[in-house]
């Protein structure tokens, strides 16, 4: 008897959702781009528990006849193409007929829908692929779509999804995306009951992005509009002043569609180089809109990726367009004023206010992993917290050079064994001479302060002797979703650093108290660059990690080659270096110390052969 079989249609679709439904998220995208192919101008997608038990997406577009609701679900059943020769003119976001299909077969699905010329709606359930009868009801025009216990027929799969604010995340980042690539559409994004993301549908971009990314990215953006009649290029770049630790906030949009580009990217990010620090990336949302026979959309089941059929062209195109606008702009960057705390609580609803729940480092522990009713964050007061070690002081006058050394130096334990070394002089202003023994060392000033201060911070942070302050004017900082989602995972560690936050409302959080930094409080920037490192999932989720990140972060604090310090300070920092069990690299990998011996010099002047 053979072997072979032919599967049946509900395994074929549960081997199908493999491919188009991998997490909650997903469902999310299919289903929402479905609701804009059908016209429509508001969108509303709502979830509970990441989306693993609830999600539901209302739009008011064109609905489903009632006579087509249950092919609907059938596998390669769509609207939007009919023959093989559409898919090289594909305008719609989907196509390929398999969203439906294969969502029902893992997931309790219900669907309600009505079209602007029918009277009375369709309803349908479908269980795991099955289909229970479709019924009329009332209904407006449009759809609703609920997604209930996603994967409960599929245990293996279930298990592979990440934590609940993970997933929350993801679709948070799936929603942003999705609104600033339609803008002409009101979209509101609603998790375990707290409005998230809401966009008016004005067309109007700038607005948009401000609702996704804050104020700071939305008040410093140069518009990009190019037009050469085959191409045309509209959207924002952010000045070089606003760029970012990772490539999160690179956004392409291709005739409407979310696009990972790396072809783009690269142009992007060649063009800015010298004006962006290395290891940082640019802040941009650009809409590229190119007739559909230069562009393939059907190389990827997620639709994520796309070929061009010039591809050296696309990277010249974009390369030339960014590096002409910058070239052009002014980019002197305006100094940050401080806020005065009065009006910016004036300026939040009382309703806000009322949210406000206060982070404080020490006095208290973290429960139920913050995946709580509302999304808040339940904090325990402890009965034997210790007082928080902060610094109350009155706003001063930035440190100089020397006082940043001392205050660094003067932390350490004197050795037992002191280095018997003579500091001989500096060159170039960067490095120090440093003769020991039979041997010359060139200390590079940066990367020993560097190596000092992070084990410093490292050190205070076993030891959980972390310094904080207490600010006359508190920072007011704007998340976008996914930093939000870092904020609160990483709750206990940033408390733990010294910070104490506060829930403001609207994903803006008020900073009372920072982390000391190099004898100076830290700023908003260092504190959206820790967000950025806790955030890289490549560090993983051990703790030490975690604020070895962090530690490296502080670093950028550390004196810079040309910074003038005294002989005297430049010997308690070497003496501080050669204590430490590592003195040859600093936390980057690059060498602090290079030495050359008697011999070596001996040679260099044919002294020896």
């Amino acid at each position: 008897m053979g072997k072979i079989k032919l599967l049946d249609k509900y395994t074929i679709n549960k081997i199908a959702a493999g491919e188009v439904v991998e997490r909650p998220s997903s469902v999310v995208k299919e289903l929402v781009e479905n609701s804009i192919d059908a016209g429509s101008t508001a969108i509303t997608v709502e979830i509970k528990d990441g989306g693993k038990k609830y999600i539901r997406v209302t739009d008011n577009g064109s609905g489903i006849d009632k006579d087509d609701v249950e092919i609907a679900f059938k596998r390669h059943a769509t609207s939007k193409i009919e023959k093989d020769e559409d898919l090289l003119e594909v305008k719609s976001l989907g196509f390929r007929g398999e969203a439906l299909a294969s969502i029902a077969a893992v997931s309790m699905l219900e669907m309600i829908t009505k079209t602007r010329e029918d009277f009375i709606g369709a309803k349908v359930n479908i269980n795991g692929g099955e289909m229970s009868g479709l019924t009329e009801v009332g209904a407006p025009d449009g759809t609703t779509i609920t997604i209930q216990n996603l994967f409960y027929n599929t245990p293996a799969r279930l298990e592979f999804l990440k934590a609940v604010s993970t997933e929350g995340a993801a679709i948070g980042t799936i929603m942003e995306k999705l609104s600033m690539a339609h803008p002409e559409i009101s979209f509101k994004f609603i998790n375990n009951g707290k409005v998230n993301l809401y966009t008016e549908g004005t067309n109007d971009l700038k607005t948009v992005i401000y609702n996704v990314y804050g104020k700071d990215v939305a008040s410093k953006l140069i518009p990009v509009d190019y037009n050469d009649g085959r191409y045309e290029i509209k959207g924002y770049i952010a000045k070089p002043e606003i760029s970012k630790a990772n490539r999160k906030y690179e956004n392409l949009f291709i005739n409407g569609r979310f696009i990972n580009s790396y072809i783009v990217n690269k142009a992007v990010e060649d063009a800015l180089k010298t004006r962006i620090m290395v290891n940082k990336f640019p802040v941009f949302c650009l809409h590229l809109n190119i007739s559909s026979k230069d562009v393939d959309v059907n190389v990827h089941p997620t639709k994520m990726e796309v070929r061009f059929s010039g591809e050296t062209n696309i990277y010249d195109l974009f390369y030339s367009v960014i590096k002409d606008l910058i070239t052009e702009e002014v980019l002197i960057p305006k100094a940050k004023l401080p806020v005065d705390d009065n009006i910016t609580l004036k300026a939040k609803s009382e309703e806000n206010k009322t949210l406000e729940k206060t982070f404080a480092p020490e006095a208290f522990e973290v429960k139920n992993n913050f995946e709580t009713k509302k999304d808040s964050f339940v904090l325990e007061k402890r009965e034997d917290a210790p007082r928080q070690k902060s610094v109350n002081l009155f706003e001063k006058p930035k440190p100089s050079v020397q006082q940043v050394v001392k205050e660094i130096v003067s932390d350490y334990e004197e050795s037992k064994v002191q280095a018997d070394f003579k500091v001989i002089g500096q060159v170039l202003g960067t490095y120090w001479i440093v003769e020991h023994d039979d041997k010359v060392f060139f200390v590079d000033q940066h990367a020993a302060h560097e190596k000092v201060l992070y084990e410093k911070i490292m050190n205070q942070y076993e030891n959980d002797a972390v310094r904080s302050q207490m600010l006359v004017v508190p920072i007011v900082v704007d998340l976008s979703i996914d930093d939000e989602n870092i904020l609160k995972e990483n709750i206990k560690e940033l408390c733990e650093l010294g910070y104490q936050i506060e829930d403001f409302g609207d994903r803006s959080y008020i900073l009372r108290s920072v982390p000391i930094m190099a004898g100076m409080p830290s700023d908003s920037d260092f504190f959206m660059e820790i967000l950025a490192d806790l955030g890289d999932k490549t560090s993983g989720a051990n703790l030490e990690r975690k604020i070895a990140k962090v530690a490296v972060t502080a670093c950028r604090a550390a004196i810079k080659a040309n910074d003038k310090i005294s002989t005297y300070e430049s010997e308690r920092m070497i003496k501080d270096l050669f204590k430490l069990d590592n003195p040859y690299t600093c936390p980057h990998g690059r060498p602090i110390i290079v030495s050359m011996d008697e011999k070596d010099l001996e040679k260099m002047f044919k002294r020896i052969v």
